[in-house]
């Protein structure tokens, strides 16, 4: 049989699992409702209300039309009544979980009757006074320490935990606070870290990422070169984040009628270095609505300022990607002419695109079309000083290899069209090429594009370098350019997918293995109607800033067909 307490520790697990699987209810967030968190703990987590997170998970779980999902929040409610055996606690007011360095670690749970929860307590194993409102909860050879302050019940596995000889005020404003603007929500003041226990988690984060997320082949470098890459420019801000009392806040939001709001604020004074670093941010304007196209299977729109670190030692990036293809050339042919040719070709592509980002004003932008019946397509687009100088190296480079005797070249330029298209004074040329039947990914490219013919689309303007590759290319960059509209005030970031464009183009063209397809058959199966309707998530990152306060701050959508998606997957595995 199970402890009370054991009980107690399983429903609070369960509503904040329900709550960020189901999630929860809430209004919207505002920048004037961030709070300050100068003397709070390390680490503050904080549920609005048992009920408030109960009443929530009922409605997304009709949302979802999941209704047998409501057996959880039926025995939850049973055991949290008043004559169930967590009877005893306040089910309106906040729950919170505290860690910090000099308060120690401790659950927070609201009372509204304490001499149920001793009774309750008593009949499961042995409840001790100590002093002071202090207590021993004792069970076979397990214990905890209890400490009852204001009707509120601190839970410690440490009987010298500070926070349990006496809850400092700052530790229940902080949940109270963090309540008051996210359901479900969690701060971390990073001022009451050492540098080394930042460093020591920022780092295990990374190696997680790696390993969650490992490649292999030639972008594994790559990758693993970014990730380092914005480590160390994280590393690097850690101690200005103290000093500034920087906090991070993460919260859940529910919408009834649209979904969830997952937000992501970075919070400091207006006054300090960080928000001078975050207020150049502000000032991000974008050109490129027309490459930002919600209705692409996927799209990714990053404005001034707005690559942050992920471009940090872009030239010895590009170096590594550059090797790496070469490496790749070489163990793919034999003719040595062949990989010369090749070779001169990656490299030079290579330094074309370097000198784009490096030129850029770090505003770009890329949208895939994937329809079944028309093929991929890829549209991008990127900000630059002078876009006419890389065309000039584009062409030079083209020139000198017909000169030098290149065949690869010499047929490229047969199939290509200088001034295809003018849009917007922008110059628009193709370059079109035939797959090779004898290459092994033939039969993956043809079904990818949907055609035998590859069109690249190459557009430059004054300070724009576009390009779009696939089986409608120049249409769709033609598209593009005329919906280009002027700078105008954008988020840093923002990305849109529409998830049933990607799964309707991945079965068209049996983009999985065997394994993969039969699961997906029995997932659109299980989905019925829902899985053809129209599924759209959209993420921002912007700063906002108040007199008391400067957030950069990443808002997510969830939609709740992203809740049924996950709902009905998790199914599947059963």
């Amino acid at each position: 049989m199970r402890t009370t307490f054991s009980l107690l520790i399983s429903c609070i697990l369960t509503t904040v699992l329900t709550v960020f699987s189901l999630i929860a209810q809430a209004e919207d967030v505002h920048s004037g409702a961030i709070m300050e968190l100068k003397n709070a703990p390390a680490l503050t987590v904080s549920v609005r209300s048992a009920n408030a997170a109960l009443q929530a998970a009922d409605a997304t779980i009709s949302k979802i039309s999941e209704p047998t999902l409501k057996l959880y929040t039926g025995v939850l409610r049973l055991y949290l009544s008043k004559n169930g055996p967590l009877g005893g606690f306040d089910l309106d007011k906040p729950i919170g979980l505290i860690i910090d360095p000099q308060y120690g670690a401790a659950a927070v749970f609201p009372v509204q009757n304490w001499e149920t929860i001793q009774k309750n307590l008593s009949k499961e194993g042995t409840l001790t006074s100590l002093e002071d409102n202090r207590f021993k909860f004792s069970k076979d050879e397990g214990e905890v320490y209890l400490l009852l302050q204001d009707n509120w019940l601190a839970v410690s596995m440490d009987s010298g935990s500070a926070i349990l000889k006496a809850i400092p005020q700052p530790c229940l404003d902080s949940i109270e606070q963090l309540s008051k603007i996210y359901l479900v929500g969690a701060a971390v003041n990073s001022s009451r870290m050492t540098t080394q226990q930042l460093n020591d988690l920022l780092h295990a984060l990374q190696s997680q990422l790696e390993e969650g997320l490992s490649l292999e082949g030639t972008l594994s470098d790559v990758f693993k070169k970014q990730i380092q890459s914005i480590t160390d420019s994280i590393s690097q801000s850690l101690k200005r984040f103290q000093k500034d009392r920087l906090t991070f806040m993460m919260g859940l939001n529910f919408d009834p009628q649209f979904g969830f709001k997952l937000d992501v604020a970075l919070c400091t004074d207006p006054n300090t270095e960080t928000a001078k670093q975050f207020s150049q941010y502000k000032s991000s304007t974008t050109h490129l609505a027309g490459f930002y196209n919600p209705n692409g299977a996927a799209a990714l729109s990053v404005s001034s300022q707005g690559r942050l670190a992920i471009f940090n030692n872009q030239q010895e990036t590009f170096k590594i990607l550059q090797d790496e293809i070469n490496k790749q050339i070489e163990k793919k042919y034999t003719d040595e002419q062949k990989i010369n040719e090749l070779k001169r070709f990656v490299n030079a592509l290579t330094a074309i695109v370097a000198k784009t980002f490096s030129d850029s004003n770090n505003e770009t932008a890329i949208t895939v079309y994937a329809q079944p019946d028309s093929g991929a397509t890829v549209v991008a687009a990127v900000f630059c000083k002078d876009a006419k100088e890389i065309e000039n190296m584009l062409f030079d480079f083209i020139k000198n290899e017909i000169l030098s005797g290149s065949r690869t070249m010499f047929s490229c330029y047969n199939g290509s069209k200088r001034n295809a298209a003018i849009v917007n004074d922008v110059k628009i040329h193709t370059l079109t090429f035939t797959l090779s039947k004898e290459d092994k990914n033939y039969e993956l490219w043809r079904k990818l594009l949907n055609s035998d013919d590859v069109v690249i689309a190459f557009g430059f303007g004054k300070n724009i370098v576009c390009v779009s590759v696939g089986a409608d290319s120049l249409n769709l960059l033609k598209a593009a350019l005329e919906k280009n509209g002027p700078a105008q005030e954008s988020p840093i970031f923002q990305y849109n997918v529409q998830y049933g464009t990607l799964a309707r183009f991945i079965e068209a063209y049996n983009l999985m293995t065997e394994t993969d397809a039969e699961q997906f058959a029995k997932f659109k199966k299980t989905m019925g109607k829902q899985f053809n309707a129209p599924c759209q998530k959209t993420s921002v990152l912007f700063v906002e800033q108040t007199p008391s306060v400067c957030t950069i701050r990443y808002q997510e959508e969830i939609p709740f067909d992203v809740v049924k998606f996950v709902t009905k997957y998790m199914k599947l595995g059963d």
